[in-house]
This record gives C-alpha cells, structure tokens and sequence, in this order.
C-alpha cells in the first residue's frame, strides 16, 4: 500500500494509534491479528525524514511517502529477486533429483560411452551453467552507489523475503551439480579406459596369435 497523503499526522503517530489495522492490512487479514504478530508484522520500519515511513513484512508492505517511485521500484526489483531465485532453485532440484538416474544409466552403458552420454552430459552442462548465469545475474541485477537510504531500504526488504537463506540454497545446489557434473565426467572418463585396455588386450592377443594361423603369409 502506497499512501502518498495522510492528513496532518506524521506516519510514526499512525503507526503507533493504528497498529493492529495497517498489521491486518499488511497480512491481508479479515481479523485481528494476535498481538505477536502485529508486532512481527510492524516491526521492520525505516524512515528517512519524519514525513515518511516505510512498513514491511513478506507479505504485504505500506508506505507513507509523497514520492515512493523509488522504493516502490526497489520492492519490484526484490520481488523479482525471489521469484527468480524460487525458480532456480526448483529448476536444481529437478536436476538433482535425477542424479541417480543419471548416474546409472552411466554406469549400465555398454557401447562406447561417448555416444551413449554425449547428450546426457551436455543437458547437464547446459542446465547448469544457464543456472550459474541467471544466478549472478540476480545477484548483480541491482547496483546502489551513493544513496545510503536506497540501500538500508534493499537490505530491509530482502531480510524480510529471506533473500539471502534463498541465495544459499541455490548456491548450495549449484555446488552439489557441479560436483554431479563432476561424477559422470569421471564415470565416463573411466568407463572409456577401460574399454581402450580391453582394445589394447585384444589386440595384443591378436598379434601374439596371427603369426600362427594358416592365413598369415
């Protein structure tokens, strides 16, 4: 909620004389909320001057501010933050969750293992590096030089949507698919030598044995 006007009183008197209405406000709420949480859901403000005050929680949030086109693209910015983070993060989970599969169909291939993991191992690849990419990309989406405000503001509001728990969860799982990436590229890599040992025993066997056939002059 953007209130750009108010009346004669400053936000922090609102806040005080109204607090249970603006936390039913923010939770979206057709009753009351307990005294807790409308202290949880009041209890992250900023302001800059005394004619304005910003109010936030993960759910909802309420400014009192005649020119918020700042903060409110601020709030966009650190919505989009999470949405693209949630993605990430199942989009590595669907990855993980077929490690195994992966893993064994590796493990199970009986034809030379570069044709039959090429494809799998650059799926992999792709996926993971898109997801390194879009990572860094959210995280350096948003540059505040020089306004300290703008910044404690960002920093407010991403401790209220849990940015950084969702910025450590991915980070954790883009380690855990490099180090899958890692697995099948070793599985291949020794899959691979072992056939060329097989290759070079055969031949071997082959030039021990040819001298001796009836064909051989």
């Amino acid at each position: 909620f953007s209130l750009t006007s108010w009346g004669n009183s400053t936000p922090a008197e609102i806040l005080d004389d109204h607090r249970a209405t603006l936390a039913q406000a923010i939770e979206a709420e057709r009753a009351p909320p307990a005294a807790e949480q409308i202290a949880r859901s009041t209890e992250a403000t900023l302001s800059y001057a005394e004619t304005d005050l910003a109010i936030l929680d993960w759910n909802g949030a309420i400014l009192f501010d005649a020119e918020p086109d700042d903060i409110l693209t601020l709030l966009q910015h650190a919505n989009l933050e999470l949405l693209q983070l949630r993605i990430l993060d199942q989009e590595l989970d669907e990855i993980l969750d077929h490690a195994d599969e992966s893993l064994a169909a590796l493990t199970r291939a009986r034809v030379w293992p570069t044709f039959a993991s090429r494809r799998m191992m650059q799926r992999l690849a792709t996926a993971q590096t898109d997801s390194a990419v879009r990572f860094e990309g959210v995280n350096n989406a948003i540059k505040l030089m020089g306004n300290q405000y703008l910044a404690r503001f960002y920093r407010l509001a991403a401790a209220r949507l849990d940015l950084q728990a969702w910025q450590g969860s991915v980070q954790r799982k883009l380690e855990a698919t490099e180090s899958l990436y890692d697995k099948m590229s070793d599985s291949v890599a020794t899959h691979r030598l072992e056939l060329l040992e097989w290759v070079i025993i055969v031949l071997i066997a082959v030039s021990i044995v040819l001298p001796f056939t009836p064909w051989y002059h």
